[in-house]
């Protein structure tokens, strides 16, 4: 506990694997190190989400192949694979995800750009709905979690925004989430398609850096925001940990705690509070049991 009597999420030992990427073809655009319709033994893992759904669990995330040659990595596809576990224990005790076929390749999102950036996959209404950048926030909704096609934007914004994450503030409110510059900020919206004004929930308080995969839960009346530093716009694996009484609040507000999670993604069930992260290198995704001290 702290002077002020809020609990402290701390990791309960290190990520245990959970998901990683198999071998597959790529079917992306050629580049200086991709070559289309080729087979690559080894794929990476950048942004992703997860969720429960009636089969399981269910992962989207940025993946791209894994080459010997330098150069920068594009991200022009999503990866999806799933769980048959039907709680988050048995997840971690050895309910590994399996791939699925990858979607939104670039000829699925014909008006967009190639890349595709650090989705978000939730429900709200009865629907799912994916949620990706980069620059400007597109969702595509769906009665499963299936989306062979992209999406259309959901709001112009001067600025570029990225990392969407959904928070559910009652049945019919939810709470958009993103990062724009150095601040993380949230619409309030009741059908994904009108929005309330821009509000900032939380600046970055460290000079030169900004704010990469904020997510959102609410314990015991506390809210608890997770979100990872960026220099030079590259997350690292601290992923600061704030809590408030209000979402207003936040802002000012010092760490309560660093964890050592990249993508950090809190999930709760009736088995207890997990966290998925990406793990170290990029080379799939991991979860530990969160403790309260």
């Amino acid at each position: 506990m702290t002077h002020s009597g809020i609990p402290i999420p701390k990791l309960r030992g290190e990520l245990t694997p959970v998901y990683r990427p198999s071998g597959d073809l790529y079917r992306g655009e050629e580049t200086e190190k991709l070559q289309p319709r080729k087979y690559y033994p080894h794929w990476g893992v950048g942004g992703f989400s997860a969720a429960r759904f009636e089969d399981g669990f269910v992962l989207f995330g940025m993946t791209q192949p894994i080459t010997a040659e330098d150069g920068e990595d594009f991200y022009w596809q999503l990866f999806r694979a799933e769980s048959p576990a039907d709680s988050l224990k048995k997840l971690i005790q050895g309910g590994v995800f399996l791939d699925r076929e990858k979607l939104l390749y670039p000829i699925a999102r014909p008006d967009e750009p190639s890349e595709i950036h650090h989705p978000f996959c939730g429900t709200f209404r009865g629907k799912w709905h994916l949620l990706y950048g980069p620059r400007v926030l597109r969702e595509v909704s769906a009665g499963q979690p299936q989306f062979p096609y992209g999406g259309v934007p959901l709001f112009s914004s001067q600025a570029p925004v990225d990392y969407p994450f959904l928070f559910p503030m009652t049945e019919d409110r939810m709470l958009l989430i993103f990062c724009e510059g150095n601040a993380i900020k949230y619409r309030i919206t009741e059908d994904m398609r009108q929005f309330s004004p821009v509000y900032t929930l939380q600046t970055s308080p460290f000079r030169n850096t900004t704010c990469a995969y904020p997510a959102l839960i609410r314990r015991n009346g506390i809210f608890y925001l997770f979100w990872n530093i960026a220099e030079d716009g590259i997350p690292d694996d601290r992923a600061l940990v704030f809590a408030a009484e209000e979402l207003n609040a936040f802002e000012g507000a010092p760490p309560l705690t660093v964890l050592s999670a990249k993508c950090p993604r809190p999930m709760v069930d009736e088995t207890g509070e997990y966290l998925l992260a990406t793990l170290p290198g990029g080379t799939g995704v991991g979860m530990a049991q969160i403790e309260w001290r």
